[in-house]
């Protein structure tokens, strides 16, 4: 059995008990859900794993669902299906953070392969989250909290290091949320000297996403912090490369590397 509890949202009756039914089988925890609002109120109270949901709906959209998940808790993938699909409605999905996008009528097989892949994606993300937690010294302070699109947690070895992991698309659509949190993290007063972007989950980046790194860093370096961006996304990486901007932040790969650097350098 895999203890897993997958949340499946569709308005059809007949889907709902097909592909539950399917999981089931296949060894998961189903818990469905008729419309956004109810997979909302599901997704509070039974904390799902992973999150697959129709597109369109009555009331909610799996598009503002997608959003609302993320605000909540970042780290479950979510995998959008569709009848009515178009380029524009999966790049605006992908652009949410969207771990996949498949398109009805569903094969129970890619929609398996789709699922294992987002499980197999989360776990590898959550073992490196631990590794960076539990490299340094016992008495660093065990601290993570989400603000949003944006979690932040305190690592190395001197509990001196802001790792903030961004989890939402660098664009227009997540200018505000992005702009918002990070003035509330200034705010708060919770940032460490050194603060090291992490960019794996960003899956999307345009000139205003570059725009939101340029005035972050500038404002950290600013205050007197120390920025280092890492484990940039393929997508970010060439983006960056392809404007000239690649050595305009200081990026080291290895985010467990970046932490080191931090430590060495305040030597």
């Amino acid at each position: 059995m895999y203890n897993i509890k997958v949340l499946f949202v569709d308005d059809e009756d007949a889907v709902r008990e097909e592909f539950g039914l399917f999981l089931k089988r296949k060894g998961y925890e189903v818990v469905t859900a008729a419309d956004g609002l109810q997979a909302f109120r599901l997704f509070r109270r039974e904390e799902p794993d992973i999150v697959l949901t129709d597109f369109h709906m009555p009331e909610i959209t799996g598009l503002e669902l997608l959003k609302e998940i993320k605000a909540i808790r970042p780290e479950v993938p979510v995998i959008l299906i569709s009848g009515k699909a178009d380029m524009r409605t999966a790049v605006e999905a992908l652009k949410e953070d969207a771990f996949d996008f498949l398109q009805k009528p569903v094969d129970s097989t890619d929609l398996l392969r789709s699922v294992q892949k987002a499980l197999s994606r989360k776990k590898e993300a959550g073992a490196d989250g631990q590794a960076a937690a539990t490299s340094g010294s016992q008495n660093s302070a065990d601290s993570s909290k989400y603000y949003g699109p944006i979690n932040h947690s305190i690592e190395g070895p001197e509990s001196n290091v802001s790792v903030l992991n961004v989890y939402r698309a660098l664009d227009e659509y997540a200018k505000k949320s992005l702009s918002d949190t990070f003035s509330r993290l200034l705010a708060e007063q919770v940032l460490k000297t050194n603060v090291l972007f992490v960019l794996k989950n960003v899956h999307y980046i345009n000139n205003v996403g570059l725009n939101f790194l340029i005035e972050s860093h500038a404002t950290l370096k600013s205050r007197g912090h120390s920025v280092i961006l890492s484990h940039l996304s393929d997508p970010v990486y060439k983006y960056l490369k392809m404007l000239g901007y690649i050595d305009y932040f200081k990026v080291i790969p290895n985010t467990q590397d970046a932490i080191n650097q931090f430590q060495y350098s305040t030597r």
